[in-house]
């Protein structure tokens, strides 16, 4: 009889001290550490059209870019020659400049553009717009432009 008391008793001790156990605090260099940064990624690109093919381009902050072409089941990346970096800071730098009052938008036309992303303020951006007359902020025209004149002829 006493063993049947002792064992739950253990284990709900052995649970109470590990539940109060608090990982150390970093002291020294190791405080003043700060995480690196993830990679972030800005895509872009065109599609649309009979066959619904789809180019779409990921510059990451490490400069790494990449190009997928096709329908989007069967596309395979294709990495690309690396900007200059002082280019990729300008692009993010665009990125994080566009309005917070329009960084959503989604209006398909036959052929479309689209520019994702997030700002370094952690604002999500999702902009797709049709070939047509569609009301998309300047800036956001211009940035997609300058990114597609980047990867011209890659």
């Amino acid at each position: 009889m006493r063993k049947r008391i002792y064992v739950p008793a253990l284990l709900v001790l052995l649970s109470i001290s590990s539940g109060c156990h608090r990982a150390p605090t970093p002291t020294g260099a190791a405080a003043g550490k700060r995480a690196t940064p993830a990679t972030r990624a800005l895509r872009f690109g065109r599609g649309g059209g009979f066959a619904g093919m789809v180019t779409t381009y990921t510059l990451r902050s490490d400069g790494r870019l990449e190009r997928r072409a096709g329908t989007p089941a069967d596309t395979a990346a294709v990495q690309l020659a690396a900007p200059p970096a002082p280019v990729v800071a300008e692009c993010f730098k665009a990125l994080d400049a566009l309005p917070t009052d329009s960084l959503r938008l989604h209006t398909l036309g036959n052929h479309y553009y689209f520019l994702e992303g997030q700002t370094s303020a952690g604002h999500d951006v999702a902009l797709m717009w049709g070939a047509g007359r569609t009301s998309v902020p300047r800036a956001a025209r211009e940035l997609h432009r300058r990114l597609m004149t980047l990867v011209a002829g890659k």
